[in-house]
C-alpha cells in the first residue's frame, strides 16, 4: 500500500509546489507590468495590476538595493495620483502596517491626508517621512563611503531639507509643500532605476 501512495503523494507535492511558483511568477509579472506603467506615469493603467497583485499575494515585496517598497505603497500612491485619495490613505496605512520603514508610504499618507483637508496630522506624516527617508538614504551611503550609490548629487535630500525647514518654521506653501513631495516621491522612484543602471555597469 505504502508502494501505491507514494508516487501519489509525489504527484500531489508536485502539484501545490508548482501552483505555488506559479503564484509567485504571476505577482512577479504582474507587479513589473504595474510598475513599467507607473514609471511611465501611467497610473490609471497601473492601478488593475497593483490592484490584482494585492488581491493575490498581499504580502507582495518588491526590494532594490535594501529600499524596500510593498505592494501596497505601490497601490496607495497611483490610487493618490490618480485622484482617488481615501482609498490611497487605506492602502498606504496598509503598507505601514507591514512596515513602519515603508518612507515613501508615510509620505504619502500625509500628502493624501492634506489632500482630504487633514493639514494637521498630514503635515506631521509628510514631515516624519521626509526624515525617515533621509536617515535611510544617509544610513546606505554610510555603508560604503567610498560610493555613494543613493542620491549622489544631493537633489532628494536637499529638497527634504528644503521642506522640512519650512515645514519647522509653519512658514510654508501648502501647495507648493504638495508639489515638492510629490517630486521627492517620483524622484526617488526614479532613484531606484539609476542604481539599478550603475550597479549593472560596474
Amino acid at each position: 500500500m505504502a508502494r501505491v501512495w507514494r508516487p501519489l503523494l509525489g504527484l500531489v507535492m508536485a502539484w501545490v509546489w508548482s501552483g505555488c511558483d506559479s503564484a509567485t511568477f504571476d505577482a512577479g509579472t504582474q507587479f513589473s507590468s504595474g510598475r513599467r506603467a507607473f514609471l511611465a506615469k501611467k497610473y490609471d493603467e497601473a492601478l488593475p495590476y497593483f490592484q490584482k497583485v494585492a488581491e493575490d499575494k498581499p504580502g507582495y515585496v518588491y526590494e532594490a538595493y535594501n529600499f524596500r517598497q510593498s505592494v501596497w505603497s505601490y497601490l496607495g500612491r497611483s490610487q493618490y495620483l490618480t485622484g482617488k485619495y481615501d482609498e490611497a490613505r487605506q492602502a498606504l496605512e496598509r503598507a505601514l502596517a507591514g512596515s513602519r520603514d515603508e518612507h515613501l508610504a508615510r509620505i504619502f499618507i500625509g500628502l493624501a491626508l492634506t489632500r482630504l483637508n487633514n493639514d494637521t496630522r498630514g503635515v506631521t506624516e509628510i514631515e516624519d517621512g521626509l526624515k525617515s527617508l533621509e536617515g535611510w538614504i544617509d544610513y546606505e551611503n554610510a555603508r560604503n563611503p567610498s560610493h555613494t550609490m543613493w542620491d549622489p548629487r544631493r537633489e532628494i535630500r536637499n529638497e527634504i531639507k528644503r521642506n522640512l525647514t519650512a515645514v519647522g518654521s509653519q512658514n510654508y506653501d501648502r501647495q507648493r509643500l504638495i508639489e515638492s513631495v510629490e517630486w521627492i516621491g517620483w524622484a526617488m522612484e526614479e532613484e531606484i532605476e539609476k542604481v539599478r543602471r550603475d550597479q549593472t555597469r560596474s
